[in-house]
């Protein structure tokens, strides 16, 4: 199984936050990875523990910012990593990011995308949709368990209106997953080594 793990960058809202003029005082703000994409992150590499699945994560974005991100998510386990840096798309909303990532998806036959459920900084939840309309995959939300059935299949287990809800796919599909999944590992010192070599 080839999987592919999305990731974003945002403001760490754990930290102090100054507004002038209306607006966000950049200087001085620290980002982390979206805490959605982590749990992501940590579902993807207990496949690959559980599974022998290859592991890729994609971010968008440059910066020093970003490059820590992708440390971090190699640290957690990850095999791959794709980074996309184009000023361009500095101010992408979720159908950009969403065309974005369909041609990396394109690129890389994958059988599943894991994505967050959604972003601390936006709170859209829309971008892995998206993805999946423009991929014509299906697409679960709010995803708290996944069982993998057989190479073709997997089920997943989800958050519904009236309780949790058990749905079969067939690969490949789209999974945005919930913080309820699962608790992230901490990163290990030699997977931000390993990745340091790899550059």
């Amino acid at each position: 199984m080839k999987i592919l793990t999305t990731v974003k960058k945002v403001v760490d809202v754990e930290l102090n936050m100054h507004v002038k003029d209306g607006a966000i005082v950049e200087e001085g703000l620290q980002y982390v990875m979206n805490a959605w994409d982590e749990n992501a992150v940590e579902v993807s590499v207990q496949l690959k523990e559980n599974h022998n699945a290859e592991t890729t994560l994609v971010s968008i974005g440059g910066g020093e910012e970003n490059t820590k991100i992708i440390r971090r998510a190699f640290a957690m386990g990850i095999k791959n990593a794709i980074q996309i840096d184009d000023p361009a798309l500095a101010e992408a909303d979720s159908f950009v990011y969403a065309r974005v990532l369909q041609k990396v998806y394109e690129k890389g036959d994958y059988d599943l995308v894991i994505t967050g459920k959604q972003a601390q900084d936006t709170d859209n939840g829309q971008t892995g949709i998206i993805l999946a309309e423009y991929l014509g995959l299906p697409c679960v939300s709010n995803v708290i368990a996944i069982e993998v059935m057989d190479d073709k299949h997997i089920k997943v287990s989800r958050l519904g209106d009236s309780g949790t809800e058990i749905v079969e796919l067939e690969l490949p599909a789209v999974v945005t997953v919930d913080v309820a999944i699962n608790v992230p590992r901490l990163p290990q010192t030699r997977g931000i080594m390993m990745w340091e070599v790899r550059r």
